[in-house]
C-alpha cells in the first residue's frame, strides 16, 4: 500500500508538468480529473490499511528521497481519520459528479469503475460509519494501544455526536446518488416474500445498474461460482467455500425475529412437502426464514442454485458426507463448515 501511496503523490506532484495531456482538448480538464482519482486513491490506500492494520504512518506529501527520515510514528486513529476524510474531500473538488457521454446526460459506459463524486461521498459515509462504531469510539480496550512516546492511539472518551455526522454523511451520499438515476434494485410482484428474494439474488445480474456506485468493469465472477457451487452442478464445481453457522444463524425468520426470538425456529422436524426453496425431508431450521435467507444460503435439501449434473438427487443439495456435494465423494471439494 505504501508503494502505491508513493506512486499516486508522484504522479499528483509531476502531472501538471505533462505537455501532451494540455494540448489535449479539454487537457486542463483532464488533468484536474486526474488528480482527483489519484488523490483519493492515495486516500483509499491508507483506508485499507487502517481497516487492517488501525492508526497508520502518514507519509509526506511531497514524495521523499533516499535520505528522508522514515521513522514516522503512527498518528492516532482520530487523526488518520481525519486526514483521509481532508484529501477526500480534495478530491472531489477535482472530480465530475459522474462521467457522461459528451454533450448528454447518458453516463458513459466505456468509464464505468473511474472515480467520482458518487464514490467519493459513499467511501467518506462508510469511514464516519466505522469511526462511530464502539470498535473505534471510546473503546477502552484498546487503552494500551501506544506509540513508544505514550500516545494513545484510539481515543477513550464516547462521542455519541459521530453517529450523527455519520448519519448525515449516509444521507447525502444517498442523496447525491439518487439525483444521478441510482436506486435501490427492487423486482417488484404479487407476492412481497418473492419479490423480496428475487430482489436479493438478481441484484448482481440485473441490479448492478441501478443500484452499483462503484463496479468494475470486468471481473472474474466464474471463479467465485466454481469454487462456491455445489458438486452436484454442472461445470465443474469445486465446491470449496462455506459459510460459518454463526452466519447462517444471523439470518432473520419470515417473521423478522432473530432465530432465538421466534416460536417458528424449530430443529427437529423435517419438511413433509417440497416448497420453492427446499425438497422434502429438508430439516425445519430452513422453514419460514427471511427472503434474503434463501438467495444467499445454499443447504442440506435446499434446490440447486444452478444447473444439475445428470443423475439421481443432483437437483438438491446434499452436503452430509455421503451426499452428492459431501466429503465421501471428494478428497477436498466439500464445505468444511
Amino acid at each position: 500500500m505504501y508503494e502505491r501511496i508513493r506512486l499516486a503523490s508522484i504522479f499528483l506532484q509531476r502531472v501538471e508538468d505533462n505537455d501532451e495531456i494540455r494540448e489535449m482538448d479539454n487537457g486542463e480538464e483532464i488533468i484536474a480529473h486526474y488528480k482527483g482519482e489519484a488523490r483519493f486513491l492515495r486516500a483509499y490506500y491508507y483506508w485499507l490499511l487502517m481497516k487492517e492494520l488501525g492508526p497508520v504512518a502518514i507519509a509526506p506529501l511531497e514524495p521523499s528521497g533516499p535520505n528522508d527520515n522514515f521513522q514516522i510514528p503512527r498518528s492516532t486513529w482520530d487523526e488518520s481519520v481525519a486526514f483521509v476524510l481532508s484529501e477526500l474531500n480534495l478530491a472531489k473538488q477535482d472530480l465530475p459528479t459522474e462521467y457522461y457521454v459528451e454533450g448528454t446526460i447518458t453516463p458513459d459506459g466505456t468509464q464505468v469503475g473511474r472515480i467520482n463524486d458518487i464514490i467519493v461521498e459513499a467511501l467518506e459515509s462508510r469511514i464516519l460509519l466505522y469511526h462511530a462504531s464502539p470498535l473505534f469510539n471510546g473503546n477502552t480496550d484498546l487503552a494500551n494501544f501506544q506509540n513508544h512516546d505514550g500516545t494513545v492511539l484510539f481515543n477513550q472518551t464516547y462521542d455519541a455526536s459521530r453517529w450523527t455526522i455519520a448519519a448525515q454523511a449516509a444521507k447525502e451520499a444517498i442523496n447525491l446518488a439518487e439525483a444521478n438515476g441510482k436506486s435501490l434494485f427492487r423486482v417488484e410482484g404479487s407476492d412481497p416474500f418473492t419479490s423480496g428474494f428475487l430482489s436479493a439474488r438478481n441484484l448482481y445480474w440485473d441490479g448492478w445498474s441501478t443500484e452499483g456506485i462503484w463496479l468494475r468493469p470486468s471481473s472474474n465472477t466464474y471463479q467465485w461460482q466454481v469454487h462456491a457451487a455445489p458438486r452436484s452442478t454442472a461445470g465443474g464445481s469445486y465446491n470449496g467455500l462455506a459459510v460459518v453457522q454463526r452466519l447462517v444463524d444471523d439470518y432473520r425468520m419470515e417473521d423478522g425475529k432473530s432465530i432465538d426470538e421466534s416460536t417458528e425456529y424449530h430443529t427437529e422436524s423435517y419438511s413433509a412437502e417440497t416448497t420453492n426453496y427446499y425438497v422434502e425431508g429438508t430439516n425445519s431450521m430452513y422453514f419460514n426464514r427471511e427472503p434474503r435467507f434463501y438467495a444467499h444460503i445454499t443447504f442440506n435439501g435446499a434446490h440447486n442454485p444452478g444447473t444439475s449434473k445428470p443423475g439421481l438427487h443432483n437437483s438438491r443439495v446434499e452436503f452430509f458426507n455421503t451426499g452428492t456435494s459431501g466429503k465421501a465423494g471428494s478428497p477436498r471439494d466439500w464445505p468444511k463448515t
